[in-house]
């Protein structure tokens, strides 16, 4: 029994470039530590579906972080910072679809470390909170990639460092 051949439903070639430009400052005033960051990321991507149309995509975005932290005389620091992402995404959906819009994301994150004077020990307790939109993931329904609307996490850590 000869077995029929199986039809073709993508055969794509794929080209990414992105350039990213980034400036940041740390400035230090007595117990209290700052930074401060930017960048602006252009990215381009080309797909050409070889049994269908050809795609270009062109997004950019301009993402930051910023932070800080205060350390008393006692080793006790309390710190927050707040940042922004942002990743092109090179998958696509059903064959012959267009690549995914960019991932981006902001992380917004408080928390306190404790150095005890003496102690060759750290101790760290933080709270965060990550969102993402644009989210690819595989549906198994459909058998390709889709898009979530949102995630997010959060958790707290803490470390000793080894003595």
């Amino acid at each position: 029994m000869p077995l029929a051949t199986p039809a073709v439903a993508t055969n794509q070639y794929q080209r990414a470039t992105q350039l990213g430009v980034y400036v940041q400052e740390q400035a230090e005033w007595d117990n209290l530590s700052v930074i401060l960051g930017s960048r602006y990321d252009r990215s381009r991507i080309h797909l050409n579906n070889r049994i269908g149309a050809a795609n270009d995509r062109n997004d950019g975005a301009l993402t930051g972080r910023a932070g800080a932290i205060y350390t008393f005389d006692n080793g006790i620091a309390p710190f927050a910072s707040y940042a922004t992402s942002f990743e092109p995404e090179l998958s696509t959906g059903r064959p012959g679809s267009p690549s995914f819009e960019p991932t981006e994301g902001q992380q917004a994150e408080v928390g306190v470390k404790h150095q005890p004077p003496g102690w060759n020990a750290l101790f760290t307790a933080a709270l965060f909170d990550i969102h993402q939109t644009n989210v690819v993931t595989y549906d198994s329904r459909l058998g390709y990639n889709g898009r979530s609307a949102r995630s997010a996490a959060a958790a707290s850590s803490s470390r000793r460092t080894p003595s």
